[in-house]
This record gives structure tokens, C-alpha cells and sequence, in this order.
């Protein structure tokens, strides 16, 4: 989804008078997600980050990129949102599905 069409939805989530945290509520349970909800929620809706499917090396990539822009995480944090976000939506998952065990 663009980013056109995720603030196009957004803003119409706002007039409905829904609340764009509704998509919390879709985060995946697995480990680290506690740590992901956290961290990666002070910059940007969630679904921004659970829309998207990536590999591990490409979530590194992203998660080193959101570092450099400010994102605070000690090395343990950023190790859990890793995990989290390579298990929870890895590029073959659809949305919706429960993460890998």
C-alpha cells in the first residue's frame, strides 16, 4: 500500500471516528512483539511496519535505517524486534496469518 493510500486511510479511519490504533490489535503474538509495539510505535503507526513483508536481512537493513533516524533500542531490543518482525512477516507470509513457530 502506498503511502498516499495508508494516510488516505487514516484520515478516513479519523472521519468514521475509528482510531488508527484498531490495527494494533492485528499485531502478531510471537516473542519480542511487546518490544516492537514499543519501540516502534513512537515514530509511526504500526501498520506502517505490519503491512510489509521483508526477509531477515532486509529487516536488518530497515531496522538499522530506523536506528540512524533516532529509533532507540539497546542491542537486546533490537535483536527481539528482529526476531519478531523476521518470524511475524516474512515475505511469503499474507496478512493475517500467525507467525512461524
Amino acid at each position: 500500500m502506498s503511502i498516499g493510500k495508508r494516510v488516505s486511510l487514516a484520515a478516513a479511519l479519523s472521519l468514521a471516528g475509528l482510531s488508527t490504533t484498531a490495527f494494533a490489535q492485528e499485531v502478531k503474538e510471537g516473542p519480542g512483539k511487546e518490544v516492537f509495539v514499543q519501540h516502534c510505535n513512537v515514530c509511526h503507526e504500526l501498520a506502517t511496519v505490519t503491512t510489509q513483508r521483508h526477509t531477515g536481512d532486509e529487516w536488518t537493513d530497515i531496522v538499522a535505517h530506523m536506528m540512524q533516524n533516532g529509533a532507540q533500542l539497546t542491542e537486546a531490543e533490537r535483536v527481539a524486534v528482529l526476531g519478531y518482525l523476521t518470524k511475524a512477516y516474512p515475505p511469503d507470509a499474507p496478512a493475517g496469518t500467525p507467525p512461524a513457530k
